[in-house]
């Protein structure tokens, strides 16, 4: 499947901010991914982030956003990289709906070299995860 595919890898990781201002914390978090959307985290560029609360989606870098018509409502961003790229990255934020956390979810995938490489399209696959996770949560506790 993942010589007819290209390699795929998820992972989660949540961001918690207990006490009296922690949804204050979380709610300005996602202000900012928001207004001011990362263009990248380690070596991924990202080009557009999906609004789900608003049903806009919009470049990165900021440009002329649409409407996602249809789409269905909730507190929840999507950051796409270029569907291109070798390796594509999804990143989906939202805040828990029973927990003091923000919710980060990640998605990769790794086309294989030649068609065939498959050590060569996880071990870039995984790098890039990794890359990408350890750049968010770095940016994110410079905003909290």
């Amino acid at each position: 499947l993942y010589r007819r595919c290209g390699y795929y890898c998820e992972a989660q990781k949540s961001i918690y901010c207990e006490g009296p201002t922690g949804k204050s914390k979380i709610d300005n978090l996602m202000l900012t991914l928001r207004q001011n959307p990362p263009a990248s985290f380690g070596s991924v560029q990202f080009t557009e982030v999906r609004d789900y609360k608003n049903g806009i989606c919009s470049p990165i870098p900021p440009g002329t956003s649409r409407t996602m018509e249809g789409s269905p409502r909730g507190d929840l961003l999507i950051y796409r990289s270029a569907s291109d790229a070798p390796i594509r990255v999804q990143i989906a934020c939202r805040p828990s709906g029973t927990e003091p956390k923000i919710k980060f979810y990640f998605f990769c995938q790794a086309d294989l070299p030649g068609g065939t490489d498959l050590i060569a399209a996880k071990t870039a696959g995984d790098h890039t995860m990794l890359e990408v996770q350890k750049e968010l949560a770095a940016w994110a506790a410079g905003q909290l």
